[in-house]
């Protein structure tokens, strides 16, 4: 069985939701007697061979001590990181935990406190691996020492390496960076408690690891996948799985398996997922008929997912096949007035209308789409205008965490955009055929409340001459066509303009008079 053990120091690092790389230890020094041949640490490079699936083996076969101090020496960890050291063993651990310590070091110096095992952890009892955290001390220090003492370790003590966690760009953040596993399982005839454990992290969908257990004792069989970023409340786990003995439906699935999401060691103190029906998904994957997919989505922040057969399940399985193991980010919500339920109506024509991202991630990047999938990318960042809508568009959103390859699902909002409010109608008080030096008053035609009207004396640009349902002219000398747009309420853009003309007869002036005599 795999665990990883982390001891809270209170302070978490800056960088927790940012994706990390791993820095190993690269030298080793031991106490292996060659002469004596009860100390023995065998294969002591491979402690320090930047490769998390081999190991050294120290083993001592009298009462005494045996260890390996692992150094940092290409890239030295900061006061405040914490250290992983990896351990296993081909027996239980449950007797040896008391004398096993790690003690971190500045050359021969000793920097914070020895961490002893029993202290911290326990173990099923089975084969083991221990991914063990322990809290940074807070000075300097570049090696870390991993010490048994008092007695025997019988089958011996694997040590897979050290290293400890640095912020990084380009990381597969759903994507396992190790995966643990083990059992407590007595299982008889060679069988393996997992089976090709990697395949349940290798991204294939059509290989998987095979977890066992004894159906006859409340025995646990696990795998336990670990990330390279920390995931938020929201997002979901999801397992690619596979039961030998048929198809798990959901009034199957909360007794055959448990899944949990956690952090570092907290598996403990963590409850399995109820899988509640209402919540999670569960369907076949695509182009299969006995596969399933369960998909569900997690309140707490987890950097851990496990899942396990056995453990005194009501529906015991003896067997489950994993094919995948993976994180979900959650799609992002979108935020804007009047949005309900991912559409907003009513959106004026022409008008703009700016999107923004509720509760964004710091350090995450937020893109921007019109299309559901590929398309081009037209704005990043936690808002985005759209601007002289015309028509119904559908926008969407996606966020990629910091230092993640991966977008989330995207996540959509429809605009509903209102077509273009037609040129308005105008009525004139009196005949529109005037004399010169006459007044008229026009009007809107069936005017909409709220709206604004503005009267123009050219088609297209310049400035109103008046504003209002009504327009009074006073003291016309010229025919004369004025023009007419309305602007809805809340809205920007001005209809088309509708005109009228005004015709003024000339001004004829004043008669001549002539006076004819009766002579002419």
């Amino acid at each position: 069985m795999l665990f990883t053990v982390f001891l809270n120091t209170g302070h978490s690092p800056l960088w927790a939701q940012q994706a990390q790389e791993r820095v190993y230890a690269d030298e080793e020094e031991n106490n292996d007697c060659l002469l004596c041949l009860t100390i023995d640490v065998s294969n002591e490079g491979n402690a320090v061979d930047g490769n998390k699936d081999t190991y050294a083996t120290m083993s001592i076969s009298v009462i005494g001590e045996v260890w390996q101090k692992l150094y940092f020496t290409t890239e030295l960890p900061d006061p405040n990181d914490p250290v992983h050291v990896k351990i296993g063993t081909n027996t239980g651990l449950l007797e040896l935990l008391d004398n096993l310590t790690i003690q971190l070091f500045y050359d021969d110096d000793e920097a914070g406190d020895p961490i002893t095992l029993g202290s911290l952890i326990g173990l099923l009892d089975g084969e083991d691996q221990v991914d063990i955290v322990v809290p940074a001390p807070g000075v300097p220090y570049n090696s870390v020492r991993i010490r048994s003492a008092g007695i025997a370790l019988g089958g011996g003590v694997n040590i897979y390496g050290a290293y400890f966690n640095k912020p990084a760009v380009g990381v597969t953040c759903n994507t396992a960076s190790d995966i643990l596993w083990g059992s407590e399982a007595d299982l008889a005839g060679g069988v393996n408690a997992v089976d090709n454990p990697q395949n349940a992290v290798d991204g294939d969908n059509t290989s998987f690891a095979e977890l066992h257990a004894n159906v006859s004792i409340a025995g646990k069989t696990h795998l336990t996948a670990l990330y390279p970023a920390t995931s938020i409340p929201g997002d979901s786990v999801r397992i690619v799985f596979q039961n030998p003995g048929g198809l798990l439906d959901l009034s199957l699935l909360s007794s055959s398996l448990e899944i949990m999401a956690y952090m570092d060691n907290e598996d403990d103190e963590s409850d399995p997922l109820d899988l509640d029906a209402n919540v999670l998904s569960l369907r076949l994957l695509p182009g299969e008929d006995n596969i399933q997919v369960i998909t569900y989505p997690v309140d707490i922040s987890f950097n851990r997912i496990q899942v396990s057969i056995g453990d005194g399940l009501a529906t015991a399985l003896s067997a489950l096949r994993v094919y995948e193991i993976e994180t979900v980010p959650k799609a992002p919500e979108i935020t804007a007035p009047d949005i309900q339920d991912g559409e907003i109506y009513d959106i004026c024509y022409g008008n703009d209308i700016t999107l923004n991202v509720a509760n964004p991630v710091s350090g995450s990047e937020y893109r921007w789409y019109a299309a559901v999938a590929g398309g081009t990318q037209p704005k990043t960042g936690t808002s985005y205008t759209v601007e002289n809508l015309d028509e119904t568009r559908i926008v969407y959103l996606a966020e990629v965490r910091e230092g993640c390859t991966e977008e989330s699902a995207r996540t959509s909002v429809t605009v509903h955009v209102l077509p273009p409010v037609p040129p308005p109608g105008i009525t004139a008080a009196g005949e529109l055929y005037l004399c010169y030096g006459d007044n008229i008053t026009l009007s809107a035609a069936d005017p909409v409340s709220g709206s604004e009207y503005r009267w123009y004396g050219t088609a297209t640009g310049g400035t109103p001459l008046d504003t209002g349902v009504s327009y009074d002219i006073t003291d016309l000398e010229e025919t004369t066509t004025y023009y007419l747009a309305e602007v809805r309420e809340g809205c920007t853009e001005e209809s088309a303009r509708a005109s009228v003309t005004v015709h003024v007869l000339p001004d004829f002036g004043n008669p001549a008079i002539s006076i004819l005599n009766e002579n002419d």
